[in-house]
């Protein structure tokens, strides 16, 4: 991590190496998409295994992620530095979509009450109301002081405290 830490700071400043990075995360997510329909208006060739199946989303995004910034590199002159970059961001992203779908993170996810009504915060039986569909939200809510149904005023004030 030393020598990776002091490569990056010779070649490329903090706001080329974000700007990159993140750069490459769209390019890794977004390409698939346009390189699919370009070739179904140029050629007519449907190429729906770029956007669906269980694998070749994740492959399809971080190889025209990486193709985008060999582009870049080649024929925008984009530094070699800022390109590896970009291809470095498209790979990641998509290696980290690609474990979320497989389930890897769901312990965590769940451990730390990042997914609906399971984890550490995540329990909605909190609420006053516990027919309260959450979502995908995830935290606590605690009422205290005077508190009838849900959004209903009583003598005195109600308070609600909620914690995302």
């Amino acid at each position: 991590m030393k020598n990776a830490y002091k490569w990056v700071t010779n070649h490329l400043t903090a706001w080329e190496t974000i700007v990159a990075t993140v750069g490459g995360m769209f390019l890794g997510g977004a390409l698939p998409g346009l390189v699919q329909s370009g070739l179904n208006k140029v050629t007519g060739y449907n190429a729906t295994w770029m956007t669906s199946g269980k694998y070749s989303p994740y492959l399809a995004g971080a190889a025209t992620g990486a193709l985008g910034a060999f582009a870049l590199y080649s024929i925008f002159d984009v530094k070699a530095s800022t390109a590896s970059a970009v291809a470095v961001g498209a790979v990641a992203i998509q290696a980290y979509r690609l474990a979320d779908s497989m389930g890897v993170f769901s312990t965590i996810k769940s451990t730390l009450g990042l997914g609906g009504y399971h984890g550490y915060l995540g329990n909605a039986g909190m609420y006053a109301d516990e027919g309260l569909d959450m979502g995908n939200e995830f935290g606590a809510a605690m009422t205290y002081g005077t508190m009838g149904q849900p959004d209903e005023m009583l003598f005195g004030g109600s308070r609600q405290m909620n914690f995302y």
